[in-house]
């Protein structure tokens, strides 16, 4: 596993044209079978129930708390009725000289709506909610066999820490 972060900077744009859309209190079962659909493609995700997103979305989850995390949020994006991805969200360090961190905890989209841009979208609309909730960095923490987030993650400008053992990676660049 290694971590990704970003440095955080205007949004040119809108986020892909849209608002962001977030998880509805009746969703937590269907945003479950998301995280469900894709277990496994790295190798220590095996989906999160609907109570982890409710503990997630109340900010109650443990780690979450063990970092401090506050804002945390589950943006979505469907498919017609259906929903294709998620990206769970959180901010921290707001006390940080360096500035608050968005914390993009997971990613999941449907196997069917992989290669569609689901993903990247997804990721757009977390940076720019990271942005309005004042978050000048951004970090998240991939599987290095899974090539396909690598490559979205470098792709839309984060990079690999590689002070760390695990892969973690920032982003250096303009969003």
């Amino acid at each position: 596993m290694r971590g990704f972060g970003c440095v955080m900077s205007k949004i040119k744009g809108g986020i892909c044209g849209a608002d962001i859309d977030f998880i509805t209190l009746g969703e937590y079962a269907a945003a479950s079978d998301v995280t469900m659909s894709v277990r496994f493609q790295s190798r220590e995700f095996a989906g999160e129930s609907p109570e982890w997103f409710e503990s997630w979305v109340k900010g109650s989850d443990p780690n979450a708390a063990e970092v401090g995390a506050t804002d945390c949020s589950v943006i979505v994006h469907r498919e017609g009725t259906m929903l294709a991805g998620v990206v769970c969200v959180g901010i921290y360090g707001y006390d940080s000289p360096k500035g608050a961190v968005l914390w993009v905890r997971e990613i999941a989209v449907r196997p069917e709506f992989q290669g569609r841009g689901v993903g990247r979208k997804l990721l757009q609309q977390a940076l720019a909610y990271g942005t309005a909730k004042g978050a000048k960095r951004a970090f998240l923490i991939a599987d290095n066999c899974n090539a396909n987030a690598i490559h979205l993650y470098k792709s839309a400008g984060f990079a690999a820490r590689e002070d760390e053992v695990q892969l973690d990676m920032v982003y250096n660049g303009n969003i």
